[in-house]
């Protein structure tokens, strides 16, 4: 009996080893076959608008907003120009003579220091009298405010010998209220809105920085930014004063957008456009795109262009279906058919005059060239 069972067991012993061998064959001996399909990309281009709004696809959009304040201290360059006041006052003509003597306006006493005055109404002096009429000094200013008693001298350009024996002229009383120009610094419009454009100037950039900013990494700004801003100052116009301070209050709102989104937006565009038997290649689409009308409130179209790449489209597996089992000269037959510039089938270890039964024997690599650097496909 223990013969018998040494016997049974060398053979299972046996058959079992026979197995691994054989499992070790299928493995290395199994054939396979390497299909190598090759075509030449064409260059797919397509212009299309693309419309994004906020909270709509297929461009993110958010809207953003900034507010900032400055204030500032501004020198007032107006010149409230007060102008220069004659002095006046009476000045007494006598009349030592017996006859009646009359002056007529526009006569002109000075003082011996040669500050002149001129008589404004006619002055009928008679004899042996005096009578006083109003004057006003030539020249307007300061310089008219003589003292008392010091305009002696009459004006006698023809040397009359009657007005030098017979008359004289003084004033009883200083001249008054003559008074020189004055320049008095005031805050002009032109300062205000000069102050006003400078601060609007300084916070647009501020704004703007911020809102740049508050985009993210994938996000830009949008060209069109709404500024809002108040104005105000601590004097208004013809304030005769030296500075005034001046502030500006602003509010910008924009709108940021994801780029990704909208290159993939000009990328699927384009694969509406590919034909039909083709398909786009691997190779990144590109793409650009400008802004062609933007509102503040986050509605923006683009206007862009997308170019990629499309070669025919290939059915792998319905390929391996067809070769499963085919000899070789009838898988060359087939895939002469596929639209493809050129088909080379490789059999590993050796050559078979049939491709493999099993489709993971079969290996399919197609080589889409663009004329640069060849993309797989598989």
């Amino acid at each position: 009996e223990s013969v018998r069972n040494k016997s049974w067991f060398l053979l299972y012993l046996g058959a079992g080893i026979i197995a691994m061998v054989a499992m070790l064959s299928a493995v290395v001996l199994v054939p396979s076959a390497s299909v190598t399909l090759r075509a030449h990309a064409q260059v797919l281009s397509d212009t299309a608008n693309i419309d994004a709004a906020p909270n709509s696809a297929p461009v993110k959009v958010r809207t953003l907003t900034s507010k900032h304040d400055l204030s500032q201290q501004f020198h007032a360059t107006g010149v409230k120009v007060t102008p220069a006041v004659q002095a006046g006052g009476s000045e007494t003509f006598t009349n030592k003579c017996g006859g009646q003597w009359t002056f007529p306006a526009r006569q002109i006493v000075s003082t011996s220091s040669g500050v002149q005055f001129t008589l404004q109404s006619p002055v009928t002096i008679n004899g042996n009298s005096s009578a006083n009429g109003p004057i006003l000094a030539v020249v307007p200013g300061a310089a008219g405010n003589v003292g008392a008693g010091t305009i002696n001298q009459i004006n006698n350009p023809n040397k009359d010998p009657g007005v030098t024996v017979c008359l004289s002229a003084t004033n009883q009383s200083a001249m008054a209220n003559g008074a020189d120009e004055v320049k008095t610094p005031v805050v002009s419009q032109g300062d205000l809105d000069s102050a006003k454009a400078q601060l609007e100037g300084q916070l647009r950039g501020t704004v703007l920085d911020d809102l740049t900013k508050q985009a993210g990494a994938s996000e830009k700004l949008a060209d069109t930014v709404d500024y809002q801003d108040t104005f105000t100052a601590d004097h208004k116009a013809n304030d005769p004063v030296q500075t005034f301070q001046g502030a500006v209050s602003m509010t910008g709102s924009g709108a940021a957008y994801n780029t990704d989104d909208v290159k993939k937006a000009l990328a699927a565009d384009l694969g509406k456009k590919v034909p039909s038997g083709f398909s786009l290649t691997d190779n990144p689409v590109q793409s650009d795109f400008h802004i062609s009308q933007s509102t503040a409130d986050g509605h923006i179209s683009f206007a862009g262009t997308a170019k990629g790449y499309i070669a025919p489209k290939i059915d792998f597996q319905k390929v391996r279906n067809r070769l499963l089992g085919s000899s070789t000269a009838s898988a060359r037959l087939y895939l002469g058919t596929l639209p493809v510039e050129s088909a080379v089938v490789n059999q590993k270890p050796f050559k078979l005059p049939l491709l493999p039964f099993l489709s993971s024997r079969i290996d399919i690599k197609y080589i889409v060239d663009t004329g640069a650097t060849p993309t797989p496909a598989s």
